[in-house]
Parts: C-alpha cells; sequence; structure tokens
C-alpha cells in the first residue's frame, strides 16, 4: 500500500470515528429529552448531568371550614323569679339571663337565641317587654335604668292579659364581633301597667328558657 492510500484510509477510519461519536450524541440527547419530558409531566423536572431536581408547585391546599362553638346558660337559668312592674316610663331593667363567650376574634360571627316565660296573674292587662344586649363585660342590672350594649333584639313589648295568663317570648339576634376579647349576652324584661295597685309583680317561669349562642370563629 503507497503512503496515499494509507493515507486516505486513515482518513475514512477518522471520518467513521467523528461520524459514530455524532450519532451517539444525538443518541443521548434524544434519550434525555424523552426523560425530562417524561419527569416533567410527572411533576419532577430532571436537569440532566446536574442531578438536580425541582418539585413541582403543590395544589393549593382546600379552604378550612371555620370552628364552630355552641354556648348555652343550661336549664333554670333565670337570675330572678319575678319582676315588679311601673304604673308609667320611665321603666325599670332586670336582667333576665346573662351568657359569656369566651376569646372572641376579629371577624367571628355569633347568632345568639334566647327564650322565656311569664305569668299574669294579676287580674288585668301587664306590659312584658324585653331585648337583647351584647357587651364588653359582664353587665347585670335588677330594677334599675336601662343597661349599656349593643342591641342584638330590640326594645318591644305586648300586654299579656288575664285570659292569655301564660306567654312565652323569643328573641333572635346575631353580630359579628369588630375587636379580640370576651363579650357577653343578656336578655333584660321590664314591665308596666296602669293598674293602681301599686308593687305588683309579674311571675318569671323557671326552666322555660334560656339564652344560647354559637360562634362561627373566622379562620383567618
Amino acid at each position: 500500500m503507497s503512503g496515499r492510500e494509507a493515507s486516505n484510509e486513515n482518513y475514512k477510519l477518522q471520518e467513521n470515528l467523528m461520524y459514530q461519536t455524532t450519532v451517539n450524541q444525538m443518541h443521548d440527547v434524544s434519550r434525555r429529552r424523552v426523560l425530562t419530558t417524561a419527569t416533567a409531566a410527572s411533576g419532577v423536572v430532571a436537569l440532566g448531568a446536574l442531578g438536580v431536581t425541582l418539585a413541582a408547585a403543590a395544589p393549593a391546599p382546600a379552604q378550612q371550614r371555620p370552628r364552630v362553638d355552641h354556648y348555652t346558660t343550661g336549664a333554670n337559668a333565670e337570675l330572678v323569679p319575678a319582676i315588679t312592674r311601673v304604673s308609667k316610663p320611665p321603666y325599670r331593667f332586670t336582667t333576665l339571663y346573662s351568657l359569656k363567650l369566651p376569646d372572641l376574634k376579629a371577624g367571628d360571627v355569633v347568632q345568639a337565641h334566647g327564650q322565656f316565660e311569664v305569668t299574669n296573674d294579676l287580674g288585668f292587662n301587664v306590659m312584658i317587654a324585653h331585648a337583647m344586649l351584647v357587651h364588653r363585660s359582664e353587665t347585670m342590672v335588677v330594677h334599675s335604668d336601662k343597661p349599656e350594649g349593643q342591641v342584638l333584639s330590640e326594645y318591644a313589648g305586648e300586654n299579656v292579659t288575664p285570659d292569655m295568663h301564660h306567654a312565652f317570648r323569643t328573641l333572635v339576634g346575631s353580630f359579628a364581633a369588630t375587636v379580640d376579647g370576651d363579650a357577653w349576652l343578656s336578655v333584660v324584661i321590664y314591665s308596666a301597667s296602669d293598674s293602681p295597685k301599686p308593687g305588683d309583680s309579674i311571675k318569671v317561669e323557671r326552666g322555660y328558657g334560656g339564652l344560647r349562642a354559637i360562634v362561627f370563629r373566622n379562620p383567618a
């Protein structure tokens, strides 16, 4: 073999070697692309020879349900056995129920329900009136001035006649807490009649009512 022929043969061998190397590199690139595509589809991206993996963003957690708490005065929670009527304004107010709502947070929503029953044994019409309030501190009155507090169920009343004899009232209200801290619910009642007999009282039935509240806790 001449020197020229040997040189041509070496050139062909080098050309074949370069071709094979290029094919192998292209095969490796294609394989990495397939692996990258597959792993990306499964939520993880592989960064080739660096050996680094990045986890895909986790899905947003489901919305948290608010916590709900229930509070009640329980049975026989009436604070007075009777209320004394007045013959004309100013009316005199008495707290019938009081209920603590602990550790409220701004944004909590409170739904409250109260009920009571009275009996008119006096033989004439007697006005029975009431309201439900919320206070920042425990507030109770007996035959006194109107207490301070946010009104949840408005001051209202009607006559209880001798023929009616028994009468019950239901009060419903709600509010959203604007500050953190404890709060107190109360039901206040008052009575009046223009009968000339002084000092008469109207009976509050024991165990026929109470005060309850549901607190929807703000999850924020």
